[in-house]
């Protein structure tokens, strides 16, 4: 199913997102996760913002290529619960701006122009929150070493912090009906339509 039939057909309904709004709620939760598990850390980075890039990079390489790890495991989630429910997820790689206003690659995993139901799509979307967090509030109730608790908090606030674009799609279809079906596509982004048509939960055979 391409774009000019999504446009063509008025069952099918553009679904957007505040692309605004999303990256402060991002920032806010990881402002607050971060002081509450690592206090001082907020000061610390603005005391240290005006320094060199590189200089700052050198100094947080160790916990940079941890996240990059962490959220290469992120996507990873999103990609087998998408398979394992009968899609064909692939990567990608947009580039969004970051707190230093630079084009930073973020991977995503999306299924295109397939008929995804509602259900499927906040399974596949909420699995690596509940996944990961998991594992790192089970690790923090153990008697493990400082290294391991310390990461295990890192996980924490960047997993929850990075997840909430997710858990904003979820509590939003939450309040679509059932029968609502999605579709994404490629028009030099990721665009996704949805329908609440029942016949449009049927399989494509197109």
């Amino acid at each position: 199913m391409d774009l000019e039939v999504l446009n063509d057909d008025p069952g099918w309904i553009e679904y957007t997102i505040p692309k605004r709004k999303i990256p402060v709620v991002v920032l806010v939760t990881l402002v607050v996760l971060g002081e509450l598990f690592f206090p001082g850390a907020t000061v610390w980075f603005v005391e240290n913002a005006g320094r060199d890039l590189g200089e700052l990079l050198l100094i947080i390489a160790p916990k940079l290529e941890f996240i990059v790890a962490m959220t290469a495991i992120h996507e990873g989630i999103h990609y087998l619960v998408s398979k394992r429910q009968g899609h064909s997820p692939q990567f990608g790689i947009t580039l969004q701006k970051t707190l230093w206003l630079l084009k930073e690659p973020i991977p995503y995993v999306v299924t295109l122009e397939e008929k995804i139901p509602r259900s499927e799509m906040i399974r596949a979307l909420i699995a690596p929150l509940i996944v990961i967090d998991a594992i790192a509030l089970g690790a923090l109730l153990l008697p493990l070493s400082g290294d391991v608790i310390y990461y295990a908090k890192l996980i924490l606030v960047v997993n929850t912090a990075g997840s909430m674009q997710d858990l904003y799609n979820v509590i939003r279809l939450l309040r679509l009906p059932g029968e609502a079906v999605f579709v994404n596509v490629d028009d030099g982004e990721i665009r996704t339509f949805y329908s609440l048509r029942n016949d449009k939960i049927q399989p494509n055979y197109d």
